[in-house]
């Protein structure tokens, strides 16, 4: 049976309760042509319904992370959907349970949207690769904090100061989120800078390359942060 995590309930509520055409919206976005982002469809989905894009993109990355599951899972597509059902049916809320317990729309959403190709499947199958790796990369900021120097004689006031940046890592490891530190001076955050942009300019040659040979590069989605530094 499929554990529902609490802090995924009012994503859990939002996906029970859409309707036949809210369906078809979302399917029909996610089976445009594989070129389109899944951060390009979360616009045009929210556009068409009543939910911000916020709601829309973590409802697309839902869909990729249970394609991966469905990809590790023996259980076919009609008992992997019926796992989740369970789930969200022994959390006893009636929040988590469409209206009068009629699981058709959610039954076709996920069945169209699980088989097949389309972005959800290109995502998921980048999803598995990222995942390979022990550490992945979720977002970061940087704090700026002064430290004051006095002189000698405190009294006397202040000798000048120390600025110093504090770089936030925040990643996952065997699916826990955890977040790493480092103290930077203003040296350093050149350093990085001057690395991120030469990264940019070797991806620009990378992506140009890949176009003329008509590839694909395939971008793991994970959500606009709602953070602002």
């Amino acid at each position: 049976m499929f554990k529902i995590p609490s802090f995924m309930f009012d994503l859990f509520r939002e996906l029970v309760k859409l309707k036949r055409e809210e369906c078809d919206v979302i399917i029909k976005e996610i089976r445009k042509d594989s070129s389109i982002t899944l951060r390009n469809i979360s616009k045009s989905i929210s556009s068409e319904l009543d939910l911000s894009e916020g709601m829309i993109q973590k409802l697309l990355i839902l869909f990729s992370e249970f394609k991966v599951l469905l990809n590790r899972t023996e259980n076919d597509i009609i008992d992997f959907i019926e796992d989740i059902k369970n789930g969200l049916i022994s959390e006893n809320k009636p929040f988590l349970r469409p209206e009068n317990d009629d699981w058709s729309n959610f039954d076709y959403l996920l069945q169209s949207i699980l088989t097949g190709d389309n972005i959800i499947s290109y995502d998921s199958k980048a999803r598995e690769l990222m995942f390979e790796h022990k550490k992945i990369f979720q977002k970061c900021r940087i704090i700026q904090d002064f430290r004051p120097v006095f002189r000698e004689k405190v009294k006397e006031g202040l000798l000048g100061g120390i600025l110093t940046h504090t770089l936030k890592i925040d990643y996952l490891q065997d699916y826990k989120s955890k977040s790493m530190y480092f103290v930077l001076d203003s040296d350093d955050v050149s350093k990085i800078k001057e690395t991120i942009d030469r990264e940019y300019e070797k991806l620009e040659v990378i992506q140009n390359y890949f176009n003329e040979k008509n590839i694909k590069i395939i971008e793991l989605f994970e959500g606009e942060s709602d953070e602002s530094e």
